[in-house]
């Protein structure tokens, strides 16, 4: 009995460091909470976190639900990684709608990134919820968020993360 019980409890903490220790479940990682360095959501968050970058671009759209305002989209580019956060011209919100990773520097909690397996990524990831060519692409059930990830000879070349705004 007491055997049975010191199993248990085993396979218990073992279950749990598991959860806890390892992938991130996919939710998590495609709304940007598995990164396993520093980002941010907002475009002071990120400079404070990845410094100046090397090139910043700025674009303005008039905003599809009331024109009368006018949204903006900063795409900061770093070496190896480039980020677009927008920003609603009517409260002035921002987000990152896309993060783009080229580079094995920056990766998720777990270890996934630039260098890793296809193999590698389908046991983090699970199966991809399409197929475009070389690249497999996972999706919220919204379908507001995607994973996109680009492969060279069996690894992963390109991580895409994307958010769509309303």
């Amino acid at each position: 009995m007491r055997r049975t019980v010191g199993i248990l409890a085993l396979v218990v903490l073992v279950a749990a460091w598991g959860a806890a220790w390892g992938a991130p479940s996919l939710e998590n990682v495609l709304a940007l909470r598995a990164l396993a360095f520093p980002l941010g959501e907002t475009e002071a968050q990120i400079r404070r976190n990845l410094g100046t970058p090397a090139r910043t671009q700025v674009r303005t759209l008039s905003n599809p639900h009331d024109p009368r305002f006018t949204d903006r989209i900063t795409r900061l580019v770093y070496p190896n990684l480039a980020v677009e956060v927008f920003r609603a011209g009517y409260d002035g919100r921002e987000f990152v709608t896309e993060l783009t990773l080229t580079s094995p520097k920056h990766r998720l909690r777990g270890g996934l990134g630039v260098g890793s397996s296809r193999t590698e990524a389908l046991r983090f990831l699970g199966p991809p919820h399409a197929r475009d060519g070389e690249t497999d692409v996972w999706t919220t059930e919204s379908e507001y968020q995607e994973l996109r990830l680009e492969y060279r000879k069996g690894r992963i070349s390109q991580m895409q993360f994307l958010s769509f705004p309303d």
